[in-house]
């Protein structure tokens, strides 16, 4: 599903590593690399109820769709893409699964969605 109406910027997508730190009584501190943590990112996207009503609009998904996919996949754990394309080139994919999903409706009948994303990883994925 390509959202309509895409961000201002490209969310922030937090990522690191938990390393570790050791403190001697006389070497000073050493550094220990651990694993990788997994990524998250917040989503804050517009729903249109009536996408053809805006000219700007990327994709003729109406919210309601969009509301019942979210649902659906958050409900039933079913990890989905998350895709991030600039002029064709893709910078980010990974699957992922939805943490908290949350939506309003504005003065205008749209919808303001907010989706909370984690990175999934397949159980026996090497990290």
């Amino acid at each position: 599903m390509q959202v309509p109406i895409l961000p201002p910027t490209i969310p922030e997508i937090s990522n690191g590593m938990e390393n570790e730190s050791f403190k001697t009584f006389n070497n000073g501190t050493f550094n220990f690399p651990g694993q990788k943590k997994s990524f998250s990112t917040t989503l804050e996207l517009l729903a249109p109820n009536t996408p053809k009503r805006y000219s700007f609009c990327k994709s003729n998904e109406y919210a309601s769709t969009m509301i019942s996919f979210f649902f659906s996949e958050m409900y039933f754990q079913d990890p989905i893409r998350y895709i991030v394309v600039d002029d064709k080139q893709t910078i980010w994919d990974v699957k992922c699964l939805i943490g908290d999903f949350n939506w309003i409706i504005d003065s205008n009948k749209d919808y303001q969605l907010n989706i909370t994303l984690n990175e999934w990883r397949d159980y026996n994925e090497q990290i």
